[in-house]
């Protein structure tokens, strides 16, 4: 889950496109390779929000799918989070 905020008061989110990608390493014939997924997001346009709350849900096609806490420790995951006005 993700939270933004707008910076300054009276100041608001408006027309934004979430994306959001995750880098891990994974083990790919008894080798370490980098592979990049894109994860689905319940909400990924926005129209106007003062804040926003953006969750990845959990489920058999997300990457993270069965993993373990030391899988999480050895995979070096890395998040990209882009903001984007429509």
């Amino acid at each position: 889950m993700f939270r933004f905020a707008a910076f300054k008061d009276k100041h608001s989110l408006t027309d934004l496109e979430i994306r959001v990608n995750v880098g891990m390493q994974v083990l790919e014939d008894e080798k370490p390779v980098y592979k990049y997924f894109a994860l689905t997001l319940e909400r990924e346009r926005v129209k106007h929000a003062d804040e926003l709350d953006s969750c990845a849900p959990y489920h058999q096609d997300s990457p993270f799918y069965g993993f373990t806490e030391e899988d999480m420790k050895n995979a070096d995951v890395e998040l990209y989070v882009m903001l984007r006005r429509l």
